[in-house]
């Protein structure tokens, strides 16, 4: 989970149905400014839906609210849509999740675990405990219901590759200290980046390179 930051729609465009944001320029504004990702697990959704950070229930303010809405994957729309979510989680247009929490894919013993840590506690409210367990449930989920086990398996199956992709490529750029693999770095470090937060977890916690990429993960 990276900030986001949200467009302005232009003059004349208004949502008064959810054919208003579901295609168009609403939805194409809506996956530029979340980088073409779930905004929750930071997945490339196929297909993407449509989510509601604070649930509508009915509510036509909150169901046609520009600022309300957000792209997702079916997978984490469904975790999502829980009662304990309904007032929604923090707002990533408002809060920067990484002033928050880390994010961190543990190797470690039989299966692979991703870790949510809260690392300021003067924003450990309601939102962010909320947040946090919503992260937690999509990335190691261990619901009665296979598909959603099957689906959170997948999820982190494609995060461990992609990671390990990430190692392979800093472990190169150490090795050679080219201009290749820093450009590549820089790449992967942007918040348009699969899996961003985790990448950028990465190299923050590597004192060198966070010296060297410092500016790229402003």
């Amino acid at each position: 989970m990276v900030k986001l930051c949200k467009s302005e729609l232009p003059d004349g465009i208004t949502i008064k149905s959810p054919d208003d944001y579901q295609t168009g320029a609403v939805f194409q504004i809506l996956n530029e400014d979340c980088y073409g990702k779930c905004y929750i697990c930071e997945h490339i959704p196929i297909p993407p839906v449509v989510e509601h950070l604070v649930a509508h229930r009915g509510n036509p303010d909150l169901r046609f609210s520009w600022h309300n809405l957000f792209l997702a994957c079916s997978y984490c729309n469904s975790v999502k849509n829980s009662a304990e979510f309904y007032d929604g989680i923090i707002n990533p247009t408002k809060t920067d999740p990484e002033d928050i929490f880390t994010l961190e894919l543990s190797f470690g013993g039989l299966k692979e675990k991703v870790i949510v840590k809260i690392i300021n506690q003067a924003e450990n409210n309601e939102l962010v405990n909320k947040t946090v367990k919503l992260l937690n449930l999509v990335y190691n989920n261990s619901s009665v219901r296979d598909n959603k086990k099957v689906s959170s398996a997948n999820l982190k199956n494609r995060l461990s590759r992609n990671l390990r992709d990430f190692y392979i490529l800093i472990s190169n750029y150490k090795a050679e200290r080219d201009d290749v693999n820093y450009s590549n770095i820089i790449d992967e470090l942007s918040r348009k980046s699969e899996f961003a937060a985790f990448k950028r977890m990465i190299v923050r916690s590597d004192p060198e390179l966070c010296n060297i990429f410092k500016k790229a993960l402003l």
